[in-house]
């Protein structure tokens, strides 16, 4: 503890942090790149690894850039802006193809296929903001700080437009005029012009509703913004992961995205990609390995607004979707109707529940009418067991799986293993600057026993 020592940073850790070697030791450190010499400050050990932070750059790594961003370094939400973009993306495809070797048993003769976000800076269409307090009660609005609980103040954040700032400065002023600190804020900007106008939509998620006349002037506020729809959300502590319920809303209830030739609404509090320009490609790349045939069944078990299912599904017979979201299975009722005439379309049934519930019980009912295509857009946790077990009682002849973490995609192709085979798997950099990516994967049923 204490001691100081000289390293060359070899790897970045799955969190974007920076990983060495000394005397036969890992060594993980709070900042650096790879290819960049230190001098750190041993901070704490485990059995196997030492903990360190770093004191003094002693040489710089070949791959480093200036990051645009101000808050770059204080912020905890992008930890790679200093790496050269092509660096970045060398990083992922080697975790990704670690995490996926190691843990889902693939087998690589190199690195996976990646495809490039199309934009660096301003990509994203959603983004989540946190309130905090400090101690004399003033009220802040921003993102964590890395590695921090505490909230850093934020003019803007670069990821999304310059408009977005102006609505998360005039949240703050009114947060503070009111004395009060809700519990986050989210921020949506489709790229799509409905109408030729500019859709943008706040969510203020509250454990109390403030006062109507509060929320009227917020309202006001943030029409004069470009703000179209305010949406009021009440959430209770220690809820993480469970959906919030809308109590007040001003403006439409609804955003709407292309993709694109595919143009869909979506609820307000509903599951849209956040980088529209990377899920373009990451769309079209799962519609060529789902090979839809004129005819054929399609199950979407995460189906959400049907993004993905009426995207692929063009020549299907039929569709079949399940999601938990009552909100986004109208929406996606409402997509199917509007995207006539194609005969699928009109054959497409959204039906609302936990896949985990609705599942295994649909396999179980239609035993001899397995589908021919089961999709799957898991959240970030993946598929739980009882959504497998149901996915290898349907026996769908192909399986695609779309996913935001490859760790639990890696565990979920191992729980699949016995059943099928992964004949194609590529990456797409949703998420640049930052650790996540988002992974398509392609699976053929396996010859062998039913599962019992």
């Amino acid at each position: 503890m204490g001691s100081r020592l000289e390293l060359e940073i070899c790897d970045l850790n799955v969190d974007g942090s920076a990983v060495a070697r000394h005397a036969g030791r890992v060594c993980f450190l709070d900042r650096g790149l790879p290819g960049e010499r230190v001098l750190a400050e041993v901070t704490g050990q485990k059995k196997r690894a030492l903990l360190a932070r770093v004191l003094e750059t002693l040489a710089p790594s070949p791959d480093e850039v200036r990051p645009f961003c101000p808050y770059f370094g204080e912020c905890g939400g992008c930890a790679l802006q200093n790496l050269s973009y092509p660096a970045q993306l060398r990083f992922k495809q080697q975790r990704a193809r670690q995490v996926l070797s190691r843990i889902g048993g693939v087998a690589f003769s190199g690195l996976p296929d990646i495809l490039p976000s199309p934009r660096l800076a301003g990509y994203r269409n959603k983004m989540e903001y946190a309130f905090g307090q400090e101690d004399s009660g003033a009220v802040r609005l921003g993102l964590k700080r890395r590695a921090s609980n505490e909230v850093l103040d934020l003019e803007s954040c670069p990821l999304q437009s310059p408009a977005a700032g102006a609505v998360l400065r005039a949240v703050r002023a009114w947060a503070r005029a009111n004395g009060l600190a809700p519990r986050s804020l989210v921020l949506r900007e489709p790229e799509y012009l409905k109408e030729g106008v500019r859709q943008r939509s706040a969510e203020l998620v509250c454990a109390a509703a403030p006062a109507p006349a509060l929320l009227d002037k917020l309202w006001a506020a943030l029409a004069g913004e470009g703000v179209t729809s305010l949406l009021i959300t009440l959430k209770i502590s220690g809820a993480a992961g469970q959906p919030g319920r809308p109590v007040k809303l001003y403006g439409p209830r609804s955003l709407w995205e292309e993709f694109g030739t595919l143009l869909l609404e979506f609820p307000l509090d509903g599951f849209a990609q956040t980088n529209t320009g990377a899920a373009a490609l990451l769309y079209a790349k799962a519609a060529e390995y789902a090979g839809l045939r004129a005819g054929e069944t399609l199950w979407d078990v995460y189906s959400g607004a049907g993004a993905l299912a009426l995207y692929i599904g063009k020549e299907a017979g039929s569709i079949l979707g399940l999601e938990q979201n009552a909100a986004a299975v109208q929406a996606a009722r409402a997509n199917a109707a509007r995207l006539g005439p194609h005969p699928h379309y009109g054959r497409a049934r959204f039906e609302a529940g936990e896949a985990a519930r609705l599942l295994p019980a649909l396999a179980l009912k239609l035993k001899n009418k397995r589908p021919d295509l089961l999709v799957a857009d898991p959240p970030r946790g993946g598929m739980s067991a009882r959504v497998l077990e149901g996915i290898v009682k349907a026996r769908p002849g192909r399986l695609l799986y779309v996913s935001c973490d490859p760790a639990t995609l890696a565990r979920d192709l191992a729980g699949l293993g016995p059943f099928y085979r992964l004949r194609s798997l590529a990456l797409v950099d949703m998420f640049p600057h930052t650790p996540h990516l988002e992974a398509v994967a392609a699976l053929d049923l396996a010859p062998g026993p039913e599962y019992s």
